[in-house]
């Protein structure tokens, strides 16, 4: 032999574990190859990659080389590959480029058939020995999430873990988490605002990169379920032991929110207040569509009607955009300052029953996780039975945090918006901050139906439904919700 080449590989795994190093390998190579007599020895190092994948610098550039070597020298025959396709790739490369294969630690000469069945052999091994470490490995993690122990990259607002592997809060970059939630959920701002104001105070983004934060980083970190205390975990959620960032009813408000603005896609997504009006005779949403030459006139139509058949459609609604959002401005300008006297006479700003009710019953569902974990740990039940005791628990748990935080949404939004005084509502009227209009009209109405004869009724989340008639155009002027009210 005359030239041979020298493949070595390890992986980050086996590095981690104290297997055998590249020097090693390399040395024992070595020593063979120029036990054959080899005159010319090429190295092929693979350092860190996997062997259940081909794409490998070190082996594609060995296989490339192949016709050019007499044979390829390999620590074991692990080395080259994991899996039993892969080794039969491999050899069968080496075959029609007559190369031989030679494993310094196991004797078995691939030229024979007697050979290359031992060497398969060792393949089906080998690969054995990956798929049980990953189950073993996978089973391991999937015990700890159920014990509440965080696993995975650390989210953003975390600074590591303490001895039981439980993530803790970093004091620098947690209030800039709650920050950003405050920022979406009450302030109103867009994903890309909020970028923007991490930009400018000069905050490194949660990978560590030097790039700059962007709408993508925001909305990632406002859906991370790890700020409300739970371990998210191959597509679900578990409760986790580390300290939650946000409460429950903030968080499940920008998820809402995120939700709504996820309906369309951002191209297509109609920067209106469209998504309150609904149809007064079938219920369905309705289109906002160009009325005239000019770009500003539009008017509200029933979608669903033409996709009717014809002996079932209802008579035809149209309604002008700017008259209809005028009506419902007058009734927001009468409504804010009478819930404000009303919440001044109760001197307090009560919560709904409902609220305490929920509370005291997630309060017991925890309490009981963590009597089932202390049973765990003390060896009185099994995993088994812990994740049987555990599922329906945290079920209910996630139920009663939805309702908790839909029964103290309208009540908080509402509370911070009667803070504003009238000018500041005129300037939000006047604005184009669609979002924050939206948030508005969302914590007051629940929708928003057009009716025939030029009439729409405002549902409110709370009270009775009002019907107002629509002026024939509106330019500006402040109209009195008294002279629009229906006559009864």
């Amino acid at each position: 032999m005359r030239r041979v080449g020298v493949y070595c590989r390890v992986s980050t795994e086996e590095q981690a574990q104290g297997g055998v190093s590249l020097e090693v390998q390399q040395q024992r190579c070595l020593e063979a190859a120029r036990g054959d007599a080899a005159e010319d020895i090429e190295l092929y190092v693979d350092d860190g990659y996997s062997g259940t994948t081909m794409e490998r610098p070190g082996l594609t550039r060995l296989l490339t080389d192949a016709p050019d070597l007499d044979a390829v020298y390999v620590w074991k025959i692990d080395r080259l590959a994991r899996s039993v396709p892969d080794t039969a790739t491999i050899t069968r490369h080496l075959a029609d480029a007559d190369c031989g294969l030679a494993s310094v630690t196991e004797a078995f000469d691939a030229t024979t058939p007697w050979g290359r069945a031992m060497m398969y052999m060792l393949a089906v091994w080998a690969e054995l020995m990956v798929g049980l470490l990953r189950e073993n490995t996978a089973a391991a993690l999937q015990q700890r999430v159920e014990n509440g122990v965080a696993v995975g990259r650390i989210p953003y607002g975390y600074r590591g873990t303490d001895e039981a592997g439980v993530w803790e809060p970093d004091p620098e970059t947690a209030v800039v988490v709650q920050r950003m939630f405050r920022e979406y959920v009450e302030e109103g701002l867009s994903l890309r605002d909020i970028a923007r104001r991490r930009n400018g105070e000069g905050l490194p983004r949660p990978s560590g990169r030097d790039s700059e934060w962007d709408a993508t980083i925001v909305g990632k970190l406002i859906r991370n379920p790890a700020y409300l205390g739970r371990i998210p975990w191959h597509g679900q959620t578990y409760e986790g032991q580390h300290d939650a960032l946000v409460d429950p009813a903030t968080y499940e408000a920008a998820q809402r929110r995120q939700r709504r603005r996820a309906r369309l896609h951002p191209r297509r997504r109609d920067r209106t207040l469209t998504h309150i009006f609904r149809c007064g005779l079938c219920g369905s949403y309705v289109q906002r569509v160009p009325t005239g030459t000019a770009d500003h006139h539009y008017s509200y139509r029933c979608a669903r009607r033409k996709k009717m058949p014809p002996e079932e459609q209802h008579e035809s609604i149209s309604s002008a955009h700017a008259s209809s959002l005028a009506c419902v401005w007058a009734w927001v300008r009468a409504e804010l300052p009478r819930q404000q006297r009303e919440a001044t006479r109760a001197g307090t700003d009560a919560r709904p029953p409902e609220v305490d009710r929920h509370a005291q019953e997630l309060a017991d569902c925890q309490a009981r996780m963590r009597r089932n974990l202390e049973a765990y740990h003390d060896g009185a039940i099994t995993r088994e039975m812990l994740a049987d005791e555990n599922r329906p628990l945290r079920e209910r748990i996630e139920e009663l945090q939805a309702a908790r935080a839909r029964a103290e949404d309208h009540t908080d939004e509402l509370a911070r918006w009667c803070r504003l005084n009238v000018q500041a509502l005129e300037l939000l009227v006047e604005s184009d901050d669609i979002d924050r209009q939206a948030a508005l009209l969302d914590a007051l109405i629940d929708r928003v139906e057009l009716l025939p004869d030029r009439y729409l009724r405002i549902v409110p989340h709370d009270g009775d439904p009002i019907a107002l008639r629509r002026v024939p155009c509106y330019r500006g002027s402040r109209l009195d919700v008294e002279d629009l009210r229906a006559s009864e």
